[in-house]
This record gives C-alpha cells, structure tokens and sequence, in this order.
C-alpha cells in the first residue's frame, strides 16, 4: 500500500483544480454550477436565446445568456418555465448546444391552466462549448420571482 501525499493537484495551466484539506476533505477551487431567472417582465414572447436578469451561483463562463464551457466533463443543464398566454397554440423551451438544438420541451395549449415545461440535458462538453436556453414557440411567463429558470453545473 501506498500513500499519496499531496495537498493540492494542479492542472496543465499550473492552477490548483483540486485541493485537499488537513481533515483530508477534497475541495474543487472551481466549481462550476449557475443559476439564472427572468423575472423582469410579465410575459416573453421574443423567440430564441432568453437574456436572464438575475444569476444565482454565478460562475464566471455563464453571461447572464450563454455559458461557455470552462472545463470538459459532463454537465447537466435544466430550464424550467410555464406558458404565459392560455389563447396561443402551446409553447417550446429548448436547449443548444453551440448553436445547435439539443432537446426540448413542448406544451399543448390549455384555456383553463398555464402549462408548465421542464427540459433537461445531460451532455459530455468540451472546453469551449457552448449552452444556451431558448423560447422556440409561444410565450413563457417572466414575471416575479417565478418566471422561467435554468441551471447548470459539472457533475463529472
């Protein structure tokens, strides 16, 4: 048996990926996750890329509209809204992938209820990749603290 004594492993760029406390526990010096709402309307109907207004767990490689992957590995990315208008043919949230649609979610129109669409997507990225979320169809609700929403983080 061996032991490997480190307390931090760099990368190519000699910049610490991992670290490793006295207690033993890994630490990642860049995690890599986001968050971004729009809720600064009452109603988008603008089709294509959505511009986020608000950013929770910002990582610097997320803009407020794309994220560029800073580190390859498998991400996970979900976006999450509900239908604005009950008078439209239904609505279409969608994923990219460098500008090239990934997977969405698609809703019938409803007269009596707001229909709600979650997409997620589990992709292996490369340094340089790049995510963003988008309105295909219809409207989506942006107001208040429930408007539409997407995340993003590694997960390995």
């Amino acid at each position: 048996m061996s032991t490997l004594a480190v307390d931090s492993i760099t990368n190519a760029t000699g910049t610490n990926a991992i670290g490793i406390t006295s207690t033993g526990v890994v630490t990642r010096s860049n995690i890599v996750a986001f968050m971004g709402q729009k809720t600064n309307g009452s109603g988008y109907s603008t089709g294509g890329v959505i511009p986020f207004n608000l950013t929770h767990l910002a990582h610097s490689a997320w803009n407020g509209s794309v994220f560029t992957v800073p580190v390859a590995g498998i991400y996970q990315f979900t976006l999450v809204g509900h239908m604005q208008s009950t008078s439209n043919s239904g609505f279409e949230l969608a994923i990219y992938k460098n500008s090239a649609f990934g997977v969405s979610g698609y809703a019938l129109n409803s007269t009596t209820t707001r229909q709600r669409v979650q997409v997620t997507y589990l992709q292996s990225m490369s340094v340089g990749d790049t995510i963003d979320f988008r309105l295909n169809q219809g409207d989506v609700w942006d107001g208040a603290q429930s408007g539409v929403s997407c995340t993003g983080q590694l997960i390995g």
